[in-house]
């Protein structure tokens, strides 16, 4: 039985992160009643697909190359953060505590979900890292903006090694407020300025750590 145009945008909107069976339905209805904001949306949403690319520097998203912030000259370029998505860095910009530069590692180490090294942003990163600290006078901070979990230690654990060649680097996390298990996205503006303004130093690896 072929579904009614009502069925199917329910459907599709049903795929959307957080939309529900009964809220797919809801939006249905209110595009219907409001054709005006309903055409406007999709208008926004072709747009956004045909302009909108991840910068080939960083991963963020935009609608240049490269992005604002890997061009701006006010940001600090002897600071690098690494996100897990685009969407963490979007909520660290919002906390207004952060000016450095991003690089999108595109995931975490995870098994279970079968993400492994090569998934990962880890190759651009190295390049990019190389770059950076020879460009800058002073270290290059790598800032690891991840939450609290054992994908994570393991991913910053394997970033570490990788980039353990590299000269004039030092490694911090974000520092307190961040509730183990919880997402950057899910966190509030203070919480993260205060994470960003107390973040913590990282120890040397051990012999242990690198064998």
């Amino acid at each position: 039985m072929a579904h009614s145009t009502f069925q199917q945008t329910a459907k599709l909107l049903r795929q959307l992160p957080g939309i529900g069976r009964k809220s797919a339905e809801r939006l249905s209805f209110y595009f219907v009643s409001d054709k005006k904001k309903a055409l406007a949306l999709s208008n926004a949403i072709q747009e956004l697909v045909k302009k909108m690319q991840a910068c080939k520097t960083c991963g963020l998203i935009s609608e240049s190359q490269p992005c604002k912030i890997c061009s701006s000259p006010k940001r600090t370029r002897s600071l690098l953060c690494l996100v897990k998505n685009a969407q963490d860095a979007l909520m660290l910009e919002r906390s207004l505590a952060y000016q450095g530069l991003y690089h999108v590692m595109g995931g975490l180490l995870s098994p279970l979900e079968e993400v492994s090294e090569e998934d990962l942003n880890i190759n651009s990163l190295f390049s990019r890292a190389q770059a950076l600290s020879l460009e800058n006078k002073a270290p290059l901070e790598i800032l690891f903006a991840f939450e609290e979990s054992a994908e994570a230690e393991v991913t910053m654990l394997l970033i570490r090694q990788k980039l353990q060649e590299l000269k004039n680097l030092k490694f911090t996390q974000l520092g307190v407020g961040v509730p183990a298990g919880t997402s950057l996205s899910a966190l509030d503006s203070h919480t993260l300025k205060k994470s960003l303004l107390h973040r913590t130093a990282l120890n040397t690896l051990s012999d242990t750590d690198t064998r």
